[in-house]
């Protein structure tokens, strides 16, 4: 649904405040209750749903309401009613809603959850009892008939995963017809998990995608999907294939590993940032997430290799894959990738950053210690309108002004390696870190998540369908589409295949070609 935008100097970019990624809204965050109805039917969920998203999406106000592109939105409402009509309860109505949100093209609007368990008791759900063995034997006969997605995984909440072709033997769920792969617990440190019980199951897609069916500790399926362009499934391979994201949940790959990748992510959480020095002399951090919990990580890696940093003529920042999170976690690489001379924004428009007043937000605001003191009391005043972040008022508490990037004389030159899985905070980074002189971009265009900025989450619908919506709170610039990042993502100055087995020897490569 997004329109083409005419690129234009960017305005103030929020690089200071919390920008959620995909991979990193909680349900428990809600700040409203759902809608007072009894009728939990798939048709009465979707007007629900669509009420909350035209009343609370700035895009929706922005792009689609009053535009062009209003009647082809609404054609296509009409058809998502239809089939709501028809959708029985649970995934198949959870797929129709989900399908909805996808139509406003935005990374930071979302559908999950599901009803709650009647008991604390999981069910008894369905198993495979391979041993580790046997599946690794099964990997190696398969050899180049595997699916990338197949292996051995593990989550950071403690299990060891198998995925591997369902096995003649065992039909799919009920909820995951057509569903060819499955996943299933090797070991397991969570009670409520155990050696074989499965854990998830997965639909190869024509766009390198998977439609993915997760089970919850209590064996309650959910198909967790966020927008992301080009793709129609919510499981995504990253960085190769070392990383599988269903948000939020993130798996890391132990066996098989393509030569080159081996020791690519952190053994024990596969978002944690990492660094190594390359054998041809670059110092490689790779930086998978900008979640604020990896923040004192990323510092001691910093501090680990600040020496190595300060002698080196290249640095590599691998932001691939990178789910977002804060924009603060990577300002400690600033001063290795500043120059005292900033080139010209190349995106966003020259406007200011702005909130939709709605009784959703001003919720929201409430509840935030970092918002500017006079927004809740702004936004009361102008329902339905759209309120500038910060405060006019000369008497309210200035502006923090961010000070001057402090700037180191080496490395001498930065590469920042994309793709289209770097997103949100990961962009704000990449937006301010390609004004200096010598930062160049490589790989792929970005996902395209910065427009509109820092989830909020609102129940909706019935209470016991216990169903959820994510939603931008604050637009970048109260001038979009004009100049927004949506229609292309920020393009790399030099593409990269996606299947590059060894980017970092063709980011040298580039350099020593250029002298």
């Amino acid at each position: 649904m997004s329109r083409a935008a005419r690129f234009v100097p960017a305005g103030r970019l929020l690089a200071g405040l919390l920008v959620l990624g995909t991979g990193s809204a909680s349900p428990a965050t809600s700040q409203t209750a759902p809608d007072a109805s009894d009728d939990c039917t798939c048709a009465s969920l979707l007007d629900a749903l669509v009420e909350r998203v035209e009343t609370n999406h700035p895009g929706y106000i922005l792009e689609v309401r009053g535009t062009a592109l209003e009647g082809e939105y609404r054609s296509r409402v009409t058809a998502a009613r239809a089939r709501a009509r028809t959708a029985a309860a649970g995934i198949p109505c959870l797929r129709v809603l989900q399908e909805y949100v996808a139509l406003l093209e935005d990374g930071h609007l979302f559908v999950g959850g599901g009803p709650a368990p009647r008991d604390s008791t999981p069910g008894p759900g369905r198993r495979i009892d391979w041993t580790e063995d046997r599946v690794r034997r099964h990997l190696e006969e398969r050899g180049r008939a595997l699916d990338p997605v197949d292996g051995i995984w593990f989550d950071p909440a403690g299990l060891r995963l198998a995925v591997v072709e369902r096995p003649v033997e065992m039909p799919p769920g009920p909820e995951a017809e057509g569903f060819t792969r499955v996943a299933f617990v090797l070991e397991s440190s969570v009670d409520a998990w155990k050696h074989g019980d499965v854990k998830a199951e997965l639909a190869p897609l024509p766009d390198g995608s998977y439609d993915v069916i997760l089970y919850d500790d209590d064996r309650t399926p959910t198909r967790p999907h966020v927008y992301k362009r080009g793709m129609a499934g919510g499981g995504r391979l990253q960085r190769g294939s070392l990383l599988f994201h269903a948000p939020p949940t993130t798996w890391g790959k132990l066996h098989p590993v393509r030569p080159g990748e081996e020791g690519g992510i952190d053994p024990v959480d596969p978002r944690a940032p990492t660094a190594r020095i390359d054998e041809r002399g670059a110092v490689v951090f790779h930086v998978p997430s900008n979640v604020p919990a990896h923040a004192p990580r990323l510092r001691a890696l910093v501090e680990q290799y600040r020496a190595a940093l300060e002698r080196s003529e290249t640095l590599v920042i691998d932001l691939r894959g990178n789910e977002g999170g804060s924009a603060f976690v990577t300002n400690v690489l600033v001063p290795f990738l500043a120059t005292p001379e900033k080139r010209p924004p190349r995106y966003l428009a020259e406007g200011e950053s702005a909130v939709l007043s709605t009784p959703d937000n001003i919720a929201y605001f409430e509840r935030q210690s970092w918002s500017p003191a006079r927004l809740v009391e702004r936004l009361r005043a102008a329902p339905g309108s759209l309120v500038p972040f910060q405060d006019p008022d000369p008497a309210a508490p200035a502006e923090s002004v961010e000070p001057p990037d402090r700037a180191t004389p080496r490395p001498s030159r930065v590469a920042l390696l994309i793709d289209g899985m770097t997103v949100s905070a990961a962009e704000a980074f990449v937006l301010r870190a390609m004004r200096n002189g010598k930062v160049t971009l490589f790989g792929e265009p970005t996902g395209a998540s910065i427009d509109y900025q820092t989830v909020g989450i609102v129940r909706f619908g019935c209470p016991d369908a216990g169903l959820y919506l994510g939603y931008p709170t604050i637009v970048g610039s109260d001038r979009l589409p004009e100049g927004g990042v949506r229609p292309t993502g920020i393009v790399p100055d030099v593409p990269l295949d996606p299947d590059e087995a060894d980017p970092v020897g063709r980011i040298l490569e580039y350099y020593r070609s250029r002298g």
